[in-house]
């Protein structure tokens, strides 16, 4: 008497295979997602809308071979984690028209909590310096820009706000 069974698995046990596989598949990546959104959004919460940058000085330097703007900006970290900045780009603004512009690349990092001071200098364009420096004299320079920062591997950019910089 034959025997009309195969030795091999049923189409039945295939389907739970291939369905338990599946679903396995679905809760893995599902719990990789979670894992990496929920850090995503937590920095991005903690970052991008509480780290503050407010340029708070400024003064004009005719030390060097060019004269320069020298902001201060400062950061504040009111989040829980530390946060790097990596670079900050500003420009100088006089009634809406830029005479000067500066960037500055670091890795400053500051502690939860606290604040920190950076240094960028801004050189005025080509044909604007006394108009970038009679405005930095009188108080009516503007300077407002973005930084880069990160918290851990999370990046966000950081607004700088014209603050109540008046020459020093």
């Amino acid at each position: 008497m034959s025997d009309s069974r195969s030795d091999g698995p049923t189409p039945r046990h295939d389907r739970r295979l291939i369905v338990g596989s599946f679903a396995a598949l679905l809760v893995l990546t599902g719990t990789a997602f979670a894992i990496t959104g929920t850090g995503y959004f937590a920095a991005e919460k903690a970052s991008g809308d509480l780290v503050e940058g407010t340029m708070t000085d400024y003064r004009v330097d005719e030390s060097g071979d060019r004269t320069v703007i020298v902001a201060e900006i400062e950061f504040e970290n009111p989040t829980g984690r530390a946060v790097t900045l990596e670079s900050a780009n500003v420009d100088g603004t006089v009634d809406g028209t830029s005479v000067a512009r500066g960037s500055t690349g670091l890795e400053e990092t500051i502690p939860p909590g606290e604040t920190e001071t950076i240094t960028v200098r801004l050189t005025p364009h080509e044909g604007k310096q006394s108009v970038a420096v009679d405005a930095a004299e009188s108080g009516s320079l503007t300077v407002s820009g973005l930084a880069w920062a990160r918290i851990e591997r999370y990046q966000f950019d950081v607004d700088v706000d014209p603050g109540g910089g008046e020459e020093s």
